[in-house]
């Protein structure tokens, strides 16, 4: 009988552990996102579209997002919608400030001035 309080027990502090714990992480990913947000960070996916001459979609897995662009140096690359690409930059606002392209076959273009 003995064993089966303290089975029980040991239970109830395990599953207090966890959901003391699991808040601690939550913030951890919260707080890695935001500074991925506000410094330089890389964005991969599908070209969808040409949407303005300095701006395109691209398909991430967390959706899509409007990728801006030098217009000139855009043109040049001729993507094709599902290309998949790397675009290194960073966030502003509702949008990303793309700086360096990356195509599948390692071919990289600067894409701002």
């Amino acid at each position: 009988m003995k064993n089966f309080f303290l089975l029980i027990l040991l239970n109830v502090m395990t599953a207090v552990a966890t959901a003391v714990s699991l808040p601690t992480q939550v913030l951890a990913q919260h707080t890695t996102h935001f500074s991925q947000r506000h410094g330089l960070t890389q964005i991969s996916g599908e070209f969808v579209r040409m949407i303005d001459d300095d701006e395109f979609i691209l398909n991430t897995a967390n959706g899509q997002i409007v990728v801006e662009a030098d217009s000139r140096r855009l043109r040049a690359i001729n993507l094709t919608p599902g290309e998949r690409i790397i675009v290194n930059g960073r966030y502003d606002d509702d949008e990303f400030d793309g700086y360096v392209l990356i195509r599948e076959n390692g071919e990289s273009f600067v894409i701002r001035d």
